[in-house]
């Protein structure tokens, strides 16, 4: 009994401790520079409104309700919780990471650190995939289902954003400090001889098409929800940009015919 409870306690410990660094991150700020004002340095299209990211907020007291709720007495008995703690606690501290090494400017580690925390959620969420099965109570499709359903949902978006944010550094690398050259990015470069906006446009498909994968097999509209406010976020900033318009129209029909298909099929099977 002491040592899942001591796991547990670890994984409320590392929920708080994440939520830490990535508030002092920008209210200090570290390295002097805030989040967005890093972000703001790369030419890129794949990256919504600064209003978008308040779903951080919306993240933290999810994991927040999730920590406390894995400690209740009820859950000491169901493996699930044990199971996933080292994928919650491995997560927090590649999320910490990563907002020291953003802030810093050490970008192409970035990823080893945002792949970590992906691959953390994925693993976290293929468990309570399969526990989902046995468990379709409100609790647990709220604090448990829908709040890795929320968090995957946007660090899927965010290793889209850091994978081209790399791409475009790693292949316009110019002379001097880190510091000099990713200012002097430009919207206008090309990347795998596709135009920037093209590049964008690619990944916003793909984004929805990741997203209908999810309604489609796991009837997950958490997670398509999260896609979408993204997308939404992306349209907004750039609409007068018609090839990110486009992208994200498309993407946004994606997503509605994986909703409707499906209905329409079972429509047919009852008549």
């Amino acid at each position: 009994m002491k040592k899942p409870l001591l796991l547990r306690l670890f994984v409320f410990l590392s929920v708080i401790g994440t939520i830490t660094v990535n508030v002092l991150a920008n209210a200090l700020p570290i390295a002097g520079r805030t989040t967005a004002e890093v972000s703001d340095y790369f030419r890129v299209f794949f990256v919504p409104a600064g209003y978008v990211f308040a779903i951080w907020g919306l993240i933290y007291l999810a994991l927040i309700s999730y920590s406390i709720f894995q400690l209740r007495k009820s859950t000491y008995k169901n493996e699930l919780y044990n199971k996933i703690a080292p994928f919650v606690i491995v997560g927090s501290i590649a999320n910490a990471i990563w907002v020291v090494l953003w802030h810093n400017l050490q970008i192409e580690l970035t990823l080893i650190a945002m792949l970590t925390l992906l691959m953390s959620l994925v693993a976290i969420y293929l468990l309570i995939d399969k526990h989902s099965k046995k468990d379709n109570s409100l609790a647990f499709n709220l604090f448990v289902k829908g709040t890795f359903s929320l968090y995957l949902g946007w660090i899927s978006v965010a290793t889209i954003a850091n994978v081209t944010n790399i791409l475009f550094l790693q292949l316009y690398m110019l002379p001097g400090t880190m510091a000099e050259i990713i200012p002097s990015l430009s919207s206008e470069r090309l990347l795998f001889g596709l135009a920037n906006e093209l590049w964008a446009a690619i990944m916003i498909v793909i984004a929805g098409l990741l997203a209908s994968l999810f309604i489609l097999r796991h009837k997950d509209y958490v997670f398509a929800s999260v896609i979408t406010w993204a997308l939404f976020g992306i349209y907004m900033k750039f609409q007068e940009t018609n090839q990110i318009a486009f992208s994200v129209v498309l993407a946004f029909i994606i997503m509605l015919l994986a909703i409707l298909l499906p209905r329409k099929a079972l429509l047919k099977k009852t008549k």
